[in-house]
Formats: structure tokens, C-alpha cells, sequence
């Protein structure tokens, strides 16, 4: 998820910016297309003028700094909205204790209760109590 945030924010971004920062460094708006399929790859530098490269360059990061951003705001909405339903949990303090039941199939009315005590002679800590 956090994935597609920022690739859809940085494709958004690439587009408003790019464009303007190549044009104004003396690209010929008919060029845009083959500047799009260009950049990445390693013709970009070889294709266009250095002053171009160094703008797109500089308006591709600036792309990538609105997507963080974005991301980063979508982490904050995301961990307030977990910490709200925290809030709206009920106490489990009264189960949290050292038994821990497990069923036999066809057997559920005959729970098997596992108690870990630390101090227990059994190999690993574990006692059983039927």
C-alpha cells in the first residue's frame, strides 16, 4: 500500500514538474515524450544537454520529496487511526496468566489446560494439568 502511494504520488509530481523544468532549460516542448521514455536510462545523459539533465534532475527529486511527504502523512493517518482502536479496547489484564488451553479435535468439552512456570522440573519449564 504505502508502495502505491508513493510511485502514484512521484507519477503525479514527475508530470507537473519535469515538463516545466525542461522547457525552461531549453528543451523544445515537441521533445517532452521522448524525455519521459528517456529518463532513467542510461541515453538520458548522453541525449540531452547538461542542463537539461541537471533540471530534470532536480525536479525529479523534488517529485520524490512530495511523495515522501504524502507517505509520511499517510503513516501519521494510519498510526492515529491504530491508536484510536487501541484506545477503544477493553482491558485483558484479568486473562493474561500462565495457562494455555489447546483442544484435541472432537474433544473441545475436555480442555487441556499447559501451565509454564519458570521454576518447573519438567524439561523447558512446562507442567501439565488435566
Amino acid at each position: 500500500m504505502y508502495t502505491t502511494i508513493l510511485t502514484n504520488t512521484v507519477t503525479k509530481w514527475t508530470g507537473r514538474l519535469v515538463p516545466v523544468a525542461a522547457i525552461n532549460a531549453g528543451l523544445a516542448s515537441s521533445d517532452l515524450t521522448s524525455l519521459f521514455s528517456a529518463i532513467g536510462t542510461p541515453t538520458f545523459a548522453t541525449t540531452y544537454s547538461p542542463a537539461v539533465v541537471a533540471a530534470v534532475g532536480g525536479a525529479t527529486q523534488q517529485a520524490y520529496v512530495h511523495g515522501v511527504e504524502v507517505l509520511g502523512l499517510a503513516s501519521l493517518a494510519f498510526g492515529m487511526i491504530g491508536l484510536i482502536a487501541s484506545l477503544c479496547c477493553r482491558d485483558v489484564d484479568a486473562k493474561m496468566n500462565n495457562n494455555i488451553e489447546t483442544f484435541i479435535a472432537g474433544e473441545e468439552e475436555k480442555a487441556h489446560h499447559v501451565t509454564y512456570t519458570p521454576d518447573s522440573k519438567v524439561a523447558g519449564g512446562r507442567t501439565d494439568q488435566v
